[in-house]
């Protein structure tokens, strides 16, 4: 069983891809005052239609085409239930985001993996060489890719697609941590070309809403009523809805990309320092974390001692990610690595 870290006694959390930048309170002032607790008597919304309609304005997808969510996860298992038998193939990279494996466990399919962990780029002729091989139900292209980095460009997505070969789901939940240019990688636009593709987004990431857990699905509109007949009613809390429908406010995205752009900044500035540590293999990331190998004993207890916690990867001796935090955290964190380093 997966469970996630916490521990109450950690200064600097780098462990769950979380955006650390809080939201200034400012801000959060006038989104909390576009949320009511009139009605909490009462069920939400079956399907937060009210949300959907802010989210269609905001991906310029019509509304009956996407799908709320409890956070992504939520939408994972959905998707498995709309679109799945047990003894049905999945196909995923490994490692990538481990609830593709937990919940195709709970479905009782047959998981299969495509090995992405000593590359900085995706052999997309192998995974699709593959895909031919297995004729997977389901394939998840994380993108990019957690916890390696990798990013496939618009042009493979659509490749992956082209096979027919299955439902593609494309989750995107760092999309926008890629930079500025990041909907030029976006499979959205293609979920009315193809009827084969889902695309996943989450408000966990970029957004900063992990503590309120809303995803979307995107989809063509027979894959959507699929999913759609799949999902528990009531399953947003009016909390998540009304907020999500706030923060998704067109007069907000400036800041929501400055909060990336900042994350970019200190991922940048991380990866050089983390190149720079004789003895540390860091990857090039395209997400708000960075993959790296090290040879050195117990690393994560060793941050953990100074109050840091990253995750470290127990199938995989030596493989460590470390989240990008804020300025002041990437500094402590940075500091400390270097200096066990060179204590070694």
């Amino acid at each position: 069983m997966y469970k996630a870290e916490q521990n109450k006694d950690i200064r600097i959390r780098l462990n769950a891809n979380e955006l650390n930048i809080p939201f200034d309170q400012e801000w959060l002032d006038e989104m909390k005052a576009a949320i009511t607790f009139d009605d909490i008597n009462r069920y939400p919304e079956t399907n937060s239609d009210g949300l959907l309609a802010v989210a269609s304005d905001k991906f310029k997808v019509p509304a009956y085409q996407i799908v709320a969510g409890n956070g992504s996860d939520e939408l994972l298992d959905i998707v498995y239930k709309a679109f799945t038998s047990p003894g049905d193939k999945v196909l995923a990279f490994t490692p990538s985001f481990v609830m593709y494996e937990i919940i195709s466990d709970i479905y009782q399919t047959d998981f299969k993996t495509f090995n992405v962990m000593d590359s900085t780029t995706i052999d997309v002729d192998a995974l699709i060489d593959v895909m031919k091989k297995e004729k997977p139900q389901l394939t998840f292209i994380c993108n990019p890719n957690n916890p390696t980095g990798q990013l496939l460009s618009h042009t493979s997505i659509e490749r992956i697609i082209q096979t027919g070969i299955g439902t593609i789901v494309i989750d995107e939940a760092y999309g926008e941590f890629i930079g500025p240019d990041f909907m030029a990688y976006s499979a959205i636009d293609l979920i009315d070309k193809y009827d084969n593709v889902i695309v996943l987004k989450t408000l966990s990431k970029a957004y900063g809403l992990a503590g309120l857990r809303v995803g979307f699905s995107l989809s063509g509109e027979s894959a959507s009523q699929q999913l759609l007949a799949n999902k528990y009613p009531y399953n947003l809390n009016q909390y998540s809805q009304q907020f999500a429908m706030a923060l998704l406010n067109e007069k907000y995205t400036d800041k929501v990309m400055k909060r990336v752009e900042l994350t970019l900044i200190q991922r940048e500035r991380t990866l050089a320092a983390l190149n720079a540590i004789e003895g540390i293999t860091p990857s090039p990331s395209a997400g708000n974390f960075i993959w790296f190998y090290t040879e050195y004993p117990e690393l994560k207890n060793a941050l953990l001692d100074q109050g840091i916690l990253i995750r470290a990867f127990d199938h995989l001796k030596g493989y460590y990610r470390v989240t990008i935090g804020t300025e002041a955290e990437m500094s402590i964190f940075i500091d400390v690595i270097t200096q066990l380093f060179k204590e070694v």
